[in-house]
């Protein structure tokens, strides 16, 4: 978790009492692992990176293990100070509803994208890819293409991933600049 930072809405919490790493079985066949960032979902916060995005590809899978009505979401363009709702865009996994793409704080765009039934029953992975490019995000959720929104302001910024209430897992996260 190097490449991140953790902020917290509580004073004096621990990334580990949030964040951690587990490995997991790939399959009942195999001895292979996998490793999962898992979140408690409390206190409420992010894990962020350390670098800036602008024109990137973000591509991962996440699950609610236990809750039917989970809370989550990426933020992209994450800009200025570390704080509970910061000014920047979010990808709203919240089921049974997912995927609504909308501003916080001062952020600004030129029309949000509605949530959709997208998203599959507790413990089954969901693949979610964002693609920022010059201001316009593109979404894609299990396959389907959901939307995009345009006039994304701030354009550039950080990537964070929420603790926002359940416990959520994620795997296989990857950031791919596009030139």
């Amino acid at each position: 978790m190097e490449q991140w930072i953790y902020y917290s809405a509580e004073e004096g919490a621990k990334l580990e009492d949030t964040w951690d790493i587990v490995l997991e079985k790939t399959g009942t066949e195999t001895e292979e692992t996998e490793k999962i960032l898992r979140c408690s979902g409390k206190p409420f916060g992010y894990l962020r990176t350390k670098d800036v995005y602008e024109n990137c590809e973000i591509s991962l899978e996440w699950r609610f293990p236990k809750d039917a009505n989970g809370n989550s979401g990426v933020l992209v363009f994450l800009d200025g100070k570390d704080e509970i709702w910061p000014k920047s865009i979010q990808v709203q996994f919240h089921v049974p509803m997912v995927g609504g793409v909308f501003p916080m704080k001062d952020a600004k765009c030129d029309q949000p994208l509605p949530g959709k039934m997208l998203s599959k029953a507790p413990n089954e992975w969901n693949k979610c890819v964002v693609t920022c490019r010059d201001g316009t995000i593109s979404l894609k959720i299990n396959g389907e293409d959901f939307g995009v929104v345009k006039g994304c302001m701030p354009a550039k910024g950080f990537i964070a991933l929420q603790s926002e209430g359940a416990e959520v897992h994620f795997r296989r996260i990857y950031k791919t600049p596009l030139k």
